[in-house]
């Protein structure tokens, strides 16, 4: 996983899945077990499904203002990085093919940063 920026606990979480590859459907998929396990912890969740125009959706993205931002695009959704630190907000990417604890990992990455 990588993080950007810090948050604060209970946060509004925007999880990004989909996308225009041909791994679309495992990144939806994995995009709405993370935002119910992540709903269920008490945090507040908006799924996204990015556009491939990226400024587009950086400007989406800022107006939305999500606390933190899971990413959950495949590897091969070229540009999105540079979306999401173009959008200034802080963000977590995570392999949408490994079965994480999405609430534990957002809840040890706000931790690690108040410490």
């Amino acid at each position: 996983m990588r993080y950007s920026g810090s948050v604060s606990e209970k946060a509004r979480v925007a999880v990004l899945a989909g996308g225009w590859t041909s791994r679309r459907d495992m990144s939806l998929e994995a995009g709405q077990e993370a935002a119910a396990s992540l709903r269920a912890a008490g945090y507040g969740v908006m799924n996204l499904d990015p556009p491939k125009d990226l400024v587009r959706f950086a400007a989406q993205l800022i107006t939305a203002r999500p606390d933190v931002v899971l990413n959950l695009l495949p590897q091969d959704a070229k540009g999105i990085e540079g979306a999401l630190q173009l959008s200034n907000l802080p963000y977590v990417t995570a392999d949408a093919q490994k079965k994480l604890d999405f609430p534990e990992q957002i809840k040890a990455i706000i931790g690690s940063k108040a410490s």
